[in-house]
């Protein structure tokens, strides 16, 4: 008797592993589900979180086919940190809610929208593997500096959100967002590279909110 495949739900905000070498993989954290002009359904997360030579994304810190989210298939650095995942759904079901493990009322935020961040002082929220929930205020509307990525070290970014919120590394390439009341959020973007530096939602292929 064939064993039957169990799905798995994977929410925004959710560890996501890529295997670096033999015995080491990197973490990030799932960005946001996107479907392309050509009925493609994706992950949408950092660019940096791809690290190795094998572009394929697990939900477990181990190659094991079973926990197989999918296999990036688009990434860059610049001028943007922005990559996409094709979403293998024989393993996974995608949840458009966000992770909220600070919460037992409220453990999914559902989104409702994307919304641009408009004005200094906004209050901002970020999901992500290591640090969970955390939120600040918006300091900049069009920061720049320099960021760290690897392979190719120092790298220059501008038009990029500066908000004073605590993140850890596992947390890149999780979403951004604010509150429209205790369960529900607007979408704003994805964190990148460093502890407070957040992209702006500049999608370089026409993409809507999965599903």
């Amino acid at each position: 008797m064939e064993s039957k495949v169990r799905i798995k739900r994977i929410l925004v905000g959710d560890g996501i592993f890529s295997q670096i070498n033999e015995s080491a993989f990197s973490s990030c954290s799932a960005g946001f589900w996107a479907r392309g002009q050509a009925n493609i359904n994706y992950i949408a997360i950092a660019g940096h979180c791809f690290v190795g030579n094998d572009p394929s994304f697990y939900l477990s810190p181990r190659k094991d086919s079973s926990y197989l989210i999918g296999r990036m298939i688009y990434h860059l650095l610049d001028p943007i940190d922005f990559g996409l995942i094709y979403l293998n759904l024989t393993n996974v079901k995608p949840i458009t809610s966000i992770r909220n493990r600070n919460s037992g009322t409220y453990p999914e935020l559902i989104i409702e929208d994307i919304m641009a961040v408009t004005s200094i002082g906004a209050h901002l929220c970020h999901s992500g593997y290591t640090t969970n929930v955390e939120c600040g205020n918006l300091k900049s509307l069009n920061g720049d500096g320099f960021v760290r990525a690897v392979p190719r070290g120092l790298t220059f970014r501008d038009d990029i959100l500066i908000v004073h919120a605590w993140s850890l590394p596992g947390d890149g390439g999780g979403p951004v967002y604010h509150y429209k009341d205790l369960r529900h959020v607007s979408l704003n973007g994805i964190l990148t590279v460093l502890l407070v530096l957040l992209i702006k939602l500049k999608i370089v292929v026409i993409l809507e909110l999965y599903p």
